[in-house]
């Protein structure tokens, strides 16, 4: 993502999408939004309260786009698709540009998972007509979300700094921590009731270098680590090691072949100081029942670049 005067600056990638939505509907230039049926709710609960009708596309079990439903039939001009970098992972970008090119609708690009993946010699990020990431996903933040305008459709404005609370100071330590004792689903929701980014994380997001390969090497070696391991159990990768060209992961997704392993596999993260964690919490509208190849069983393995994972740490499950 690029870095110049231009970019808006928001607490987290929710507000960023709140936003956008809201800027594109008062303009007239959506009525409609189609979204994945593989995505958290913190995304439809902001979008069920804007004046515009949504529609689910199907993904596959490899997260991309399903070229093979009559979405392209659905979509017109007054349209806009949100496409996500699932984890980090670049979608098809090359198929989303020709729907775009035949409908001129507007392309949303959710870039929450990653700051620096890249694709085709470009960063994430650069694809949609609009993107918008969140800086806690990766970097040790208080807070933080980049909205940027990669096409006349959308113009930017200028956004202020705020200083940060004490939940957002805690939260900032995160990373450094593997241990949780939280069970319950992951949720990215604002840890304040203000839509501004704080200003330490604006300072530290300002001089982070996005080409840093060292983060991207320990996050890939992270990633690696936990392929290797899932072999020995009754779980799943569905990311393919090819795909981690030039890619740095939020985290390793593996999915379960039985729902009821889930929970064992997170009480097995707390003893082993592991914060394993089920993505995502599904909104109610979607039926989870339908979902492609178990992806309604998904977990999340951290490949945080602040330490490097190793087998003799841990306890057998």
């Amino acid at each position: 993502m690029k870095k110049n005067k231009d970019l808006m600056y928001f607490q987290s990638g929710s507000q960023s999408l709140s936003y956008i939505l809201d800027a594109l509907i008062k303009d007239k230039k959506i009525n409609k939004i189609f979204i994945p049926n593989f995505i958290c709710d913190d995304v439809t609960k902001i979008i069920s309260k804007k004046s515009i009708l949504t529609q689910y596309y199907k993904v596959t079990p490899k997260l991309q786009i399903n070229t093979k439903t009559d979405l392209i039939s659905k979509i017109d001009k007054k349209s806009a698709l949100l496409i996500v970098n699932f984890f980090g992972f670049p979608a098809n970008w090359e198929y989303i540009k020709s729907i775009a090119d035949e409908k001129k609708c507007i392309v949303l690009e959710d870039n929450c998972h990653t700051l620096n993946s890249q694709h085709l010699g470009k960063n994430l990020g650069e694809f949609g007509d609009i993107s918008f990431n969140s800086l806690r996903k990766v970097l040790p933040v208080l807070s933080g979300s980049v909205i940027q305008s990669n096409s006349s459709l959308f113009k930017t404005k200028k956004t202020s700094a705020i200083f940060p609370n004490l939940n957002q100071i805690l939260y900032s330590l995160r990373a450094y921590k593997r241990t949780t004792t939280k069970k319950t689903v992951y949720s990215d929701m604002p840890i304040s009731n203000k839509s501004n980014i704080d200003y330490f994380s604006k300072i530290i997001y300002s001089n982070y270098n996005l080409e840093n390969k060292s983060i991207r090497h320990i996050r890939i070696k992270n990633f690696k680590f936990w392929n290797q391991f899932i072999k020995k159990t009754d779980l799943n990768g569905i990311i393919e090691l090819n795909s981690l060209n030039n890619v740095t992961p939020y985290a390793f997704p593996c999915m379960s072949r039985d729902p009821k392993y889930l929970q064992k596999w997170i009480n097995w993260g707390v003893k082993n100081n592991i914060n394993i964690i089920r993505w995502p919490a599904f909104p109610k509208d979607i039926n989870i029942n339908l979902m492609d190849d178990n992806l309604a069983n998904i977990l999340l393995f951290p490949v945080n670049h602040q330490y490097l994972l190793s087998e003799s740490d841990l306890k057998c499950p």
